[in-house]
């Protein structure tokens, strides 16, 4: 089976776009509370303290008003500098190897990509990662990206139709590039799988810097209540009200972090399929259809409430176990052991 197109840029682009650098949404709406808080506190110190202190205290103010500038920039500013290289950059490889006639075919056992730059032959089995987008399929092996077009995929036939020279549908695609789809589990992240598994990986991932921030909002808590104490003339319910508000929210920004993150972004809330093979992980969603071999997975760690399949040391696929019965809990771990490192956590 084979068939002959030319990859659109706009193809070309989708497959690329969720690579292109983006705002960041949620570390925004984080800046923003660190630069209210350092000037809520600024604003309370600097009433407090007497006139030849205040120059001092109001350093705090001019830092906030830093934070915030800081915010802004890294919400509109360096995404779209960044953004502006990047698509110059895949323009510039799209026109050098990918803008040519390519031919693609394949039968059960591998696929072959022909194009400007040379003829590619792999086996279904070497394959890295498949996507499945909206207009294009992409697979790639550990060197080599091959992009199929939809529009160029004939209409779905019947599995026994055999003849080599038909035009390969969008449906014989998946079957070999996905494998079959026998024992899919549906799975939906929650609220509480989200943030009581990121929290924790967080602080795993960068300790140092959770202590350090963590006794900086303290430092604050200690000098303004100190403050306080040393003006209970000056003082105010509302300015204690203040302080242990300071305190709290220092307790409960990575929280709140998270928090904020599972309800901006979309794709955190919606429901998939997984299907766990000897070649790998495969999912399907509304939004896209993906497979990843066991190679491209570093690690994998288990939770009391999730599975976590790491690609690096800070990404990963979670899959809560409340979405699998005992049993199918069982044989995923037996198939984690079998195919990656374990990273174990203690009870």
């Amino acid at each position: 089976m084979r068939v002959t197109y030319t990859v659109s840029w706009e193809e070309f682009w989708e497959v690329h776009k969720s690579s292109a650098p983006k705002a960041n949404f949620a570390s925004f709406v984080g800046m923003i509370f660190i630069g209210l808080a350092t000037c809520v506190f600024g604003v309370i110190l600097t009433s407090l303290v007497g006139p030849e202190d205040r120059s001092v205290s109001a350093t705090f103010i001019w830092l906030s008003l830093a934070v915030f500038l800081a915010a802004f920039w890294d919400l509109k500013l360096r995404p779209k500098r960044h953004k502006q290289q990047f698509v110059a950059n895949l323009h510039d490889s799209y026109s050098r190897s990918y803008s040519g006639e390519q031919t693609f075919s394949f039968d059960p056992e591998k696929w072959t990509h022909q194009a400007q730059d040379g003829k590619y032959e792999c086996a279904w089995e070497k394959l890295r990662y498949v996507v499945e987008y909206t207009n294009v399929f992409g697979l790639w092996t550990r060197t080599y990206l091959v992009m199929i077009p939809k529009r160029a995929l004939g209409a779905d036939l019947s599995p026994a139709d055999t003849d080599p020279d038909r035009v390969p549908s969008l449906g014989d695609l998946r079957r070999y590039a996905f494998g079959p789809a026998d024992n899919a589990i549906r799975c939906q992240l929650g609220f509480s799988d989200y943030v009581l598994t990121e929290v924790p990986s967080l602080w795993r991932r960068r300790t140092f810097s959770m202590i350090a921030a963590h006794l900086v909002g303290l430092l604050f808590f200690v000098l303004l209540v100190d403050g306080l104490r040393q003006s209970p003339a000056d003082s105010s319910f509302r300015s204690w009200a203040v302080a242990f508000l300071i305190f709290f929210l220092t307790i409960t920004a990575q929280f709140g972090y998270f928090a904020m993150q599972y309800i901006v972004v979309s794709a955190l809330r919606i429901s998939w399929e997984s299907e766990f093979t000897d070649r790998g992980e495969c999912v399907r969603s509304p939004r896209t259809n993906y497979f990843g071999a066991w190679e491209t997975f570093r690690k994998f760690r288990e939770t009391r409430r999730c599975f976590l399949l790491y690609l690096d040391s800070t990404h990963y696929h979670l899959y809560p176990k409340r979405c699998f019965s005992s049993d199918q809990q069982a044989v995923l771990r037996k198939l984690l052991e079998a195919k990656l490192p374990n990273e174990r956590e203690l009870p």
